[in-house]
């Protein structure tokens, strides 16, 4: 293999390294999102249940 090739393959090597650095981060970015979303959405239910009032109350309007 002649050096232009080598630079050539080292060249491509590196890009890859670098995309794969780039995925790995973005996965990594995803599940912290879906992690966040997860406790946010979690934390809206805990907020609803404790804000509504209990089904038998004449505010719901089910009485």
């Amino acid at each position: 293999m002649n050096l232009i090739a080598m630079r050539s393959t080292a060249r491509r090597l590196g890009r890859m390294r670098e995309a794969r650095d780039q995925l790995a981060q973005a996965q990594y970015a995803e599940r912290t999102a879906r992690a966040e979303l997860e406790r946010l959405e979690a934390m809206r239910w805990y907020m609803n249940m404790r804000s509504s009032p209990p089904a038998s109350s004449p505010e719901r309007g089910y009485d």
